[in-house]
């Protein structure tokens, strides 16, 4: 069985991407991915934002309405740990990414007065 292709293939694209991400032209070229990459990641912010609060304020509402009912009780306050639990999963997403690792990378890869995350005129 041939296994020298297998192991040589990831090792050469992973090779080609270093050096594409390494070069100044191919940051000229990628510009558009980034802008994507953080537009994306800006508007999945704003909506799961927005879901974990919708998802809080029916939760709080199917807990008051259902006073006699024990059972809707418990699948509301459930809810409501559920929400919380995506709201701080959503926090340290946005924190990683405005402050981890893809920002050092794009720091990296060219100038940061090109591509600088917290300046939004840049796309």
């Amino acid at each position: 069985m041939r296994t020298e292709g297998r192991v040589f293939f990831p090792k050469l694209v992973a090779l080609i991407t270093l050096v594409l991400l390494c070069t100044s032209a191919s940051a000229q070229l990628l510009k558009p991915v980034y802008c994507f990459v953080i537009a994306l990641i800006s508007a999945m912010s704003t909506v799961g934002g927005s879901l974990v609060l919708l998802m809080i304020v029916y939760a709080a509402v199917k807990y008051v309405y259902n006073a006699d009912d024990p059972g809707a009780r418990k699948q509301a306050v459930s809810m409501i740990v559920n929400a919380i639990i995506a709201g701080i999963l959503l926090l340290i997403a946005y924190a990683i990414f405005y402050t981890g690792a893809f920002a050092n990378i794009m720091s990296m890869i060219s100038d940061p007065a090109v591509y600088n995350l917290y300046n939004p005129g840049i796309c």
